[in-house]
């Protein structure tokens, strides 16, 4: 091999090492989880944010009894851009009513992926 090939070989790999970085998800969380998780609790709401609703959106729960667990998840294809962010802006966990502020981590103003909310409740 001369020196010529050496060159090309080294400006192949790093271009392939370039590219492969970039296909990650770079954007944060796929899954976000809020409280403990307990086998016994039932599923007291599910809710769907689809791709391109307005981003952040906010979801307001009563229920009869307390919400001990939340998951959020995004619900992306391969080399999703952005993540999703959780916050329980209004009341608490292990009560019954409380307030959850969902985002999209990217730099849009939507959604740019389905996002799936459950959250577990005391039967």
């Amino acid at each position: 091999m001369n020196v010529w090939q050496g060159i090309v070989l080294v400006i192949v790999v790093l271009s392939i090492v370039g590219v492969e970085s970039l296909r990650a998800n770079n954007g944060g969380n796929q899954i976000v989880t809020i409280g403990t998780f307990a086998a016994a609790d039932e599923t007291c709401l599910t809710r769907k944010i689809f791709k391109f609703q307005s981003d952040p959106q906010t979801i307001n729960f009563i229920s009869t009894t307390a919400i001990n667990w939340i998951r959020v998840s995004q619900q992306s294809q391969y080399g999703a851009k952005s993540g999703i962010a959780a916050s329980i802006i209004g009341g608490a966990i292990a009560t019954e009513m409380l307030t959850l502020l969902v985002e999209d981590t990217g730099n849009k103003n939507f959604f740019q992926s389905d996002v799936l909310v459950e959250m577990r409740c005391t039967p």
